[in-house]
Formats: C-alpha cells, structure tokens, sequence
C-alpha cells in the first residue's frame, strides 16, 4: 500500500499465492479491503468494494497458482490512512487475510 502523488488516492499490490499443490482446483476469490482511516481526531472503517461500487467485478479473481492484483482507491479529503486489511474470499468465506500498518 503506498500513497500516490495525488491526496488521498492510494495505489496497492499484492501477490496471491494459491498453496493447494499439482492438482490444487483455480482458485475463484474476491478481493475485500478494510481500510481504517483517522479524521478529526474519529477513527472509521471504508470496505471495499463498496455496495456503491460502479464495477464490483474488478475485485473479482482467478488464480491457478500465483496472480498478481494491482489496484487503487481513494480516501475522503483530509483523512489519514492507519491500516489496511486485505482480504481473499472465496464463496463469501475468508480464506486468507493479512494487514498492513501505515
């Protein structure tokens, strides 16, 4: 997770590694981030994608073995980014989870 050179947007990259072995299945999973920001002193949580979310299906991914996801998102003016949670679902259920301290 890393800030652009735009206020507020933020850029990720992350690998998913599917660890089933040779006759492991694809893996079909979805991509859910739990960003914590602080502002004005409130702490609050953004969940993306969000039910408003124009294209839901760029979080959506197969992986075989390895794949890469790469992406962006925005923060609201004057927010401070304090974690990030990136979490792969698979059929609604976490299957891997891992956080990232700003």
């Amino acid at each position: 997770i890393e800030p652009t050179s735009i206020p507020g947007e933020y850029r990720y990259r992350m690998l998913v590694i599917n660890n089933g072995g040779r006759q492991a299945k694809d893996l079909k999973g979805v991509l859910q981030l739990v960003v914590k920001i602080g502002r004005d002193g409130k702490d609050a949580m953004i969940n993306l994608p969000s039910a408003s979310e124009s294209n839901p299906q760029r979080y959506s991914f197969e992986v075989r073995r390895f794949h890469r996801l790469e992406g962006g998102f925005v923060v609201p003016e004057g927010a401070v980014v304090k974690e990030v949670e990136a979490r792969v679902l698979q059929d609604g259920v976490v299957r891997a989870r891992q956080s990232v301290a700003l």
